[in-house]
């Protein structure tokens, strides 16, 4: 109603307006299988609306109420049939809101939760610096009456330096070198020592901090022990609230201190599916271990790890296909590469062997050309002194013989 009034309400009137005219028309008929439209405009008559005037704006609303989900129109069509006043989304806008509500609830919670934590840590922080600042206080005092000392000292060896100038006497110096040294030496010891004793404080903290850290994580959750409580039990169709309780109590739980934790403990196993709730309401009724859920969600886990392990199987095998193919076509391009090297060493070997068959017969003429030269120099030596040209004339009737052959061989 709440809904409905807050959809037709768009004008701040006191009048109500038709569609919550018609709405309160078919609550105040309480037809279960709902109300015609001239039923309603009767119900509407007896309720002082005048609607032969108000005939138009009825139809509308009814029509309207049909589109916005305020009403359902069981039979007919338009603004004609049987309607009734649809529950369900307003069911659901109103479970809706009520989450909305719980949800934000919790949220503030956990804020809330928070901020106390947090400002616990800012309190602790302050009080181990106000600690650490107390010590370094008391441990400074005795190193500054030191310094004083050493002050003291040191002037009085001034002083007595000036008294024995006269008497040139250098006594009063040894004496005040060595307690000048030993101040020196005594001044770092004296400011190691608060530095390691904070040290140690904090190391000492920084374990108690992580003791009492592992405490607080080791203790089980209320729900926990619930489930535990349940599972003693060992009763199949389900622990009463109070067994529960009981239960826990033999646990060494003090229930009476932790009945607020004890009861949203089973409401939240309840809500996250831990638990069932065969009978009861909220914390009230009987409990037991929800196996389904739990079982449903080991499946799923299982067969999520077999599609991952399928995945893994399916992309090793692609890598290996893949790497085998690379292989091979490598292996292709080096045998073609392997190939065009033979193929252009045999080329070259045979060009080299060209050019050598064709340099060696002239070689050779070059070499019978050289020795007929020589021959020739050394025989026009030999002949200078003899003066004899017999060979050239034996030579010409041989060529002009020859000559002479030839015409008539054609």
């Amino acid at each position: 109603m709440a809904n409905v009034e807050k959809k037709t309400a768009t004008k701040k009137t006191s009048q109500p307006s038709t569609l919550q005219l018609v709405v309160n028309a078919i609550e105040a008929r309480k037809e279960p299988r709902g109300s015609s439209a001239a039923a309603i405009k009767k119900t509407l008559e007896t309720m002082g609306v005048d609607t032969s005037a108000k005939r138009a704006f009825i139809n509308s609303a009814l029509k309207k109420g049909v589109e916005k989900g305020i009403l359902k129109q069981v039979k007919g069509v338009g603004a004609t049939g049987t309607f009734k006043i649809d529950t369900t989304k307003a069911k659901a806008a109103e479970k809706a809101k009520a989450q909305k509500e719980k949800e934000k609830a919790r949220k503030a919670k956990a804020l809330e939760k928070e901020k106390a934590k947090k400002a616990a840590a800012k309190a602790k922080k302050a009080a181990a610096k106000a600690k650490k600042t107390s010590q370094k206080t008391k441990t400074k005092k005795p190193s500054q009456t030191k310094k004083k000392s050493a002050g003291t000292s040191t002037k009085k060896a001034a002083a007595g330096k000036k008294a024995s100038k006269p008497k040139k006497t250098v006594k009063p110096k040894k004496t005040s070198k060595p307690t000048a040294k030993k101040s020196a030496g005594k001044k770092p010891a004296n400011k190691q020592k608060p530095s390691q004793i904070n040290r140690l404080g904090s190391e000492t903290m920084a374990n108690v901090e992580k003791k009492t850290a592992t405490k607080k994580t080791s203790q089980p959750s209320t729900l926990q022990l619930v489930v535990n409580a349940i599972e003693a039990r060992k009763e199949p169709r389900g622990s009463s609230a109070a067994a529960i309780k009981k239960t826990l109590e033999t646990m060494g739980v003090d229930t009476s201190a932790k009945r607020a934790f004890i009861n949203s403990a089973l409401k939240k196993g309840v809500e996250k599916g831990i638990l069932k709730q065969v009978k009861g309401v909220g914390a009230t009724g009987t409990f037991k271990i929800d196996t389904t859920k739990a079982k449903a969600a080991e499946k799923a886990k299982a067969q999520k790890e077999k599609e991952k392990a399928r995945k893994a199987k399916a992309l090793e095998k692609e890598k290996e296909k893949e790497k085998a193919r690379k292989a091979k076509a490598l292996e292709k391009e080096k045998a073609k590469k392997a190939a065009a090297k033979a193929k252009k060493a045999a080329a070259k070997a045979k060009k080299t062997s060209q050019k050598t068959k064709t340099k060696k017969p002239s070689q050779t003429k070059k070499k019978s050309a050289g020795t007929s030269t020589k021959k020739a120099a050394a025989g026009k030596k030999a002949s200078k002194p003899k003066k004899t040209v017999k060979p050239k004339k034996t030579s010409k009737p041989t060529a002009k013989k020859s000559a002479g052959k030839k015409p008539a061989k054609s």
